[in-house]
């Protein structure tokens, strides 16, 4: 964006803080969520308007090693409290709402599957019932199990088919619209269902 695609390092830059030399580039990544794309970012050291410290923890131990940052902490500057953060929490909070609707989209539909089965169960059940003396009359004349449930479930499939024609693309395009609300996952970028 900057206009310096191989040669910036070394480079002098004026910016907010003043003027600087850029002594690294880094790759693009992502300080906010996914549905904002990768904004410019200059990281400069300046110890004198310094208030927050990344620090990697290994798996494991996690309350010791807090309790020693927090001695270190201590001894730099005692008139402040030690308070930390989780990275992973910090961005579980930007997805909350994508996991509050994958909960309500799994229990409706849950819901609307079993109410589903329940209607075509009544269907069968009351079509068989209307057909009772089609069936009997079907069975003394040699008629095979196999062809009276035949008989019983061309109806049913073609409410069924016509349904799920009705369903499929509905939900083709609005699982392609949440989609699109991603910054990098548009038609054309990887990853995309279009």
């Amino acid at each position: 964006m900057m206009g310096m695609q191989n040669d910036a390092v070394g480079r002098q830059v004026k910016f907010w803080n003043g003027n600087g030399t850029i002594i690294g580039v880094m790759k693009d990544f992502h300080i906010a969520s996914l549905h904002t794309s990768i904004k410019p970012l200059i990281l400069c050291l300046a110890p004198s308007n310094t208030s927050y410290m990344m620090i990697r923890l290994h798996a494991g131990p996690t309350k010791e090693a807090l309790a020693a940052i927090n001695k270190i902490t201590g001894n730099f500057n005692p008139a402040y409290p030690f308070e930390y953060h989780f990275a992973d929490e910090a961005y579980e909070q930007m997805y909350k709402s994508e996991m509050q609707v994958n909960a309500l989209v799994k229990y409706f539909g849950l819901l609307a599957v079993v109410i589903s089965c329940l209607g075509l169960f009544g269907m069968v059940a009351f079509s068989a019932e209307r057909r009772t003396k089609e069936i009997g009359i079907r069975k003394v004349l040699g008629a095979s199990v196999a062809g009276i449930v035949r008989l019983l479930s061309v109806e049913s499939l073609k409410i069924i088919i016509i349904s799920m024609a009705i369903a499929f693309p509905l939900a083709y395009w609005v699982v392609n619209e949440w989609l699109a609300s991603f910054a990098y996952n548009r038609p054309g970028v990887s990853g995309s269902l279009s």
